[in-house]
Order: C-alpha cells, then sequence, then structure tokens
C-alpha cells in the first residue's frame, strides 16, 4: 500500500491511518533486516481519533536488532537531522539489494558484504543549487544527485561498489 499523501490522511479514518502508518513501519523495519512477525492493527477500542498499531512481543535477537538500528539512526539524527533521513533511506534501498549499508555520524557507509572495501556518501547542501540537499561522495564535492532521488542514488552507488570490487 502506497503512503498517503497529506491531503488523503485528512480524510482517511483511524484504522486507515494506523493502516498506513503500520505498512510504512513494517517497509522500514524490512530495509533494516527486521521483521516484527506480531506486527498488527489493533482492532479493539479507538482511544482518542486514532487506533493503535501493536508491535507485538518479539524474540531477544529480533530485540537487539531493533535497539541496533534505532542506536544508529539517533547518533545520525543527532549529526544531521535533514541529511538523515534521505542516507536512511539509500541505505534501506541498498540493504534490499544485498548490500551492507550502515550510517554513522551522519555518513552512510556501503560494501559488498563483508568486503571490507566500500563506498562512504554524505549528505550535504549544494551552494550551487540553492543550498539544497544532494547526496555526495564523501571524499570530495563529487555530488550523486539531489536527496530526495533515492534510487538514482541507488544506481550510482551499485556502479561504484562493483567498481570497488574489481
Amino acid at each position: 500500500m502506497a503512503e498517503k499523501t497529506i491531503d488523503q490522511r485528512e480524510e482517511a479514518s483511524p484504522l486507515d491511518e494506523s493502516r498506513a502508518a503500520l505498512d510504512a513501519l513494517r517497509g522500514a523495519l524490512e530495509g533494516a533486516g527486521i521483521v516484527l512477525t506480531s506486527l498488527r492493527v489493533d482492532v479493539g477500542p479507538v482511544f482518542g481519533c486514532y487506533a493503535l498499531v501493536d508491535l507485538g512481543p518479539c524474540n531477544p535477537d529480533t530485540a537487539r536488532k531493533l535497539a541496533d538500528v534505532i542506536r544508529r539512526g539517533s547518533t545520525a539524527l543527532a549529526s544531521d537531522p535533514r541529511g538523515a533521513v534521505h542516507l536512511g533511506g539509500l541505505a534501506s534501498l541498498l540493504r534490499g539489494h544485498g548490500y551492507t549499508a550502515d550510517v554513522v555520524d551522519g555518513r552512510l557507509r556501503a560494501t559488498d558484504g563483508p568486503d571490507p572495501w566500500g563506498v562512504v556518501v554524505e549528505c550535504r547542501e549544494r551552494p550551487d543549487d540553492d543550498n539544497r540537499l544532494w547526496l555526495a561522495w564523501a571524499e570530495g564535492v563529487s555530488w550523486i544527485c539531489e536527496a530526495d532521488h533515492p534510487t538514482d542514488a541507488l544506481v550510482t552507488v551499485k556502479a561504484a561498489l562493483r567498481r570497488v570490487d574489481t
């Protein structure tokens, strides 16, 4: 289910809103390699104007993975709250394609599995584009693409990782 726009959310029922939130959370968790089998919408009473998203119980290994992802995400948010969202989205896409990708201290480091070689990407303002956010290689001022085009960045980063592996 696609995420709803702001206009659609204003007309959505509490149950629809909870389902959209559940889908967004499930997608983010899957992008981080975490599956909560108990994740569901609480069909019980509606509290206030929102139905609840129930995370349910999980095993200790899943709890540790979730804590690690939250911890890494909070570190990235502390260093650059605007760029962390874009780097996190790119990291999720890379993980979905089988790469290792972590965002730490405002930088995304991507590798092809256990290989120590990889690439580092940052999200920063581009002065010659009205200071809009762009993804860039950490080693210099070589721009990858606008930060809100993660699939373009995915293609470029994958190509760079293929070159690193050869």
